[in-house]
């Protein structure tokens, strides 16, 4: 049975997380605003802020809403164990705890209660129930939305201005001009302290290279709609592909890299046919060699701003949006064409980047990993596989985020693994994100250190492209205009017939709707539907 899903109309974190979840699926929706009493009777209604009980099946996401909550006390992170077998065959798949971690958030307990576990919880290492399920309701006891939203949008801690060392330009200098051959011990030692660090803390971090957290509540939400009704929703790929793969070569301020790395890595772009995106730092672009100009502008182009010398969380928000303003500028006089794709140097993401990114004419930015080894500073990992607009302070971002998989190209060598355990964990990570059909961003940067490194940085190039054979492998145009075409497609239910609207201004193709039950996914394929089409599928 398909029912018709109701959410509150209101302009909270909480609502919006909804909102999102069933935008990013595109699982048709309608406001409780709007609701006759028969709607009441037969629909599922999730409530975020105030409870109705006229309505006969419901999900209470707030537990604040309940009758004398009681809120426990927590001095630890936090860890959640569900008992959805489809969440526990992934976690098992890939070797991942049952009980995964999450921030701190909000925790409640009823003094008595009645129904079945879906999930639980663990505070200080003593169990609480998380999820239950009762005849025609579901009660989260933690705040899933607002975790959902502080988790996927980096909300969980607050970024801070630590001072690298390299942001001292002598030091840099010295830096650029180290052999690779001792390069690498460096880098070693560095990274064995900051990984030493990093696991004393105790507080929640993300597991690398596979963090489930994000998967894992967006999965929870799902899976208690699909408790009451089918799902119908449109697939997140077009047609026959099950997870996307972009790979992206981000362009680090060596004068190798842009005079014989981008050469190397132009070769072997072209030896696989394959068009793809390359991001520059613009105050550098000036070293690439005429001929490569041209061949550069094949493939699609994004801005690493306009220095790459760690002082972009140091500089007051007048300077650092003076610089995108400007290396958007320059990329754009160099290769005549609009940039509107963006990375943030070593990721570093003040507070005001998304607003920056919007007022310097941005629309896309890939500077959040889903999971964090190497700058902690920077971003301690998202956990989420799919393409989305962070709601930051309760406000929604109108650039799209296309969050970073980790491992960042070749780090992993740095960190001491050795070259074939590194390819290997890019074929774990590649087989993940194809299971939980999501969307794989990969860098591999341009050879910047010599022949030693872009022999390796190019072998990671040919793993990825080997292993992700059967993904829709794209570049950002592509990818962008596919995700922004498939949110302007939206799915109506109409007495028994289920109808696809075409919002866009132009046809759409290989579109599939799928209808989803716990037990299973039927497909329905819709070849292409014209301008501002609608259309009966079932």
């Amino acid at each position: 049975m398909i029912r018709k899903i109701f959410i509150e109309d209101i302009d909270d974190e909480r609502t919006n997380a909804i909102k999102l979840i069933l935008d990013t699926e595109k699982i048709p929706y309608s406001f409780t605003k709007n609701a006759t009493d028969r709607d009441f009777k037969e629909s599922l209604f999730l409530f975020t802020n105030t409870f109705n009980s006229k309505a006969s099946f419901y999900l209470i996401l707030n537990p604040e809403m309940l009758e004398r909550p009681l809120q426990v006390n927590q001095s630890e992170p936090l860890k959640l164990k569900t008992n959805i077998e489809k969440i526990s065959e992934v976690l098992k798949e890939f070797n991942l705890p049952e009980e995964i971690g999450i921030p701190s958030i909000p925790v409640f307990k009823l003094l008595d209660y009645q129904g079945a576990q879906m999930a639980k919880i663990f505070v200080d290492n003593v169990e609480y129930p998380a999820v239950i399920k009762q005849e025609n309701a579901i009660i989260f006891l933690f705040d899933i939305l607002t975790l959902f939203i502080s988790l996927i949008s980096e909300n969980y801690f607050e970024k801070t201005k630590e001072k690298n060392v390299l942001s001292n330009s002598l030091i840099e200098k010295i830096y650029k001009k180290i052999p690779y051959s001792l390069r690498i011990p460096i880098y070693r030692k560095y990274y064995k302290k900051v990984h030493k660090n990093l696991n004393k803390l105790n507080e929640f971090k993300t597991n690398f290279p596979i963090e489930p957290a994000g998967y894992v509540l967006f999965e929870l939400i799902k899976n208690s709609i699909l408790h009451f009704t089918n799902i119908i929703r449109i697939s997140r790929w077009p047609t026959n592909y099950n997870y996307s793969v972009l790979i992206t070569h981000d362009t680090e301020p060596t004068k190798y890299a842009y005079k014989k790395g981008l050469k190397l890595l132009l070769n072997k772009l072209a030896e696989n046919n394959l068009k793809s995106t390359i991001t520059l730092v613009s105050n550098y672009v000036r070293y690439i060699p005429k001929q490569e100009i041209e061949r550069i502008k094949i493939h699609e182009l994004g801005c690493h701003d306009l220095y790459h010398d760690r002082k972009f969380l140091l500089i007051p928000p007048y300077e650092r949006k003076e610089r995108l303003k400007t290396a958007k500028e320059i990329l754009e006089k160099t290769f005549d064409r609009e940039i509107t794709f963006f990375r943030a140097p070593t990721l570093q993401r003040p507070p005001d980047l998304l607003d920056s990114l919007e007022e310097t004419g941005y629309k896309y930015d890939s500077s959040i990993i889903d999971s964090q080894r190497e700058q902690p500073y920077c971003g301690k990992g998202n956990s989420f596989f799919l393409p989305f607009y962070p709601i930051i302070n309760n406000k929604k971002s109108n650039i799209l985020e296309l969050p970073i998989s980790a491992p960042d190209c070749i780090s992993p060598y740095f960190f001491g693994y050795s070259m074939q355990e590194t390819l290997n964990l890019f074929e774990t990570k590649i087989k993940f994100i194809e299971k939980v059909n999501g969307l794989a961003v990969f860098i591999v940067h341009t050879p910047a250190w010599g022949k030693k490194d872009a022999q390796n940085r190019l072998l990671l190039l040919d793993t990825i492209l080997e292993s992700s054979k059967n993904s829709f492998l794209t570049n950002i145009k592509e990818l962008t205009d596919w995700w922004e075409s498939r949110s302007n497609l939206f799915l109506e239910i109409t007495g028994n017939k289920i109808i696809l609207n075409n919002n866009n201004k132009k046809e759409i193709h290989n579109i599939s709707v799928k209808i989803e039950t716990i037990e299973k996914i039927a497909e329905i394929k819709v070849p292409k539907i014209t301008p501002e089409e609608k259309l009966i599928i079932a």
